[in-house]
């Protein structure tokens, strides 16, 4: 899922071959509902549900984009059974509640890579 349209054209073209998915699905405009410190009155609610719309389960899902923490936890229920989440930047406080979502949902805290402090996470 990705939000803007030159970085989702540009990852597109690279993954052209490959049995990967990405979907684009830009914020809309707001002054009520911001779910970014960095793109303040923009309504992710699309962007983070459009997981849901797809009503499917993956053997991977990777999470760095806007709205992470919603994001990451929508996903949890549509990772299949031994699948895994990415979670990029995990070291961020703002990211914390990931790993606790993780563990609560019988998701086994798989490895952190250190140079790019990235959580891993495996359903079991």
């Amino acid at each position: 899922m990705e939000h803007d349209i030159e970085w989702y054209n540009e990852v597109k073209k690279e993954i052209i071959n490959l049995p990967v998915e990405l979907y684009y699905r830009p914020p809309i405009k707001s002054k009520i509902i911001t779910h970014s410190s960095v793109l303040p009155n923009n309504d992710f609610s699309s962007y983070i549900n459009f997981i849901s719309e797809l009503d499917k389960k993956y053997n991977l899902i990777i999470v760095d984009g806007r709205a992470r923490v919603l994001c990451f936890q929508k996903s949890l229920k549509y990772v299949n059974l031994g699948g895994h989440i990415i979670l990029h930047d995990s070291e961020r406080e703002e990211y914390s509640i990931c790993w606790k979502m993780a563990t609560r949902n019988r998701f086994k805290i798989w490895e952190i890579l250190e140079k790019r402090n990235t959580l891993i996470c495996q359903k079991y």
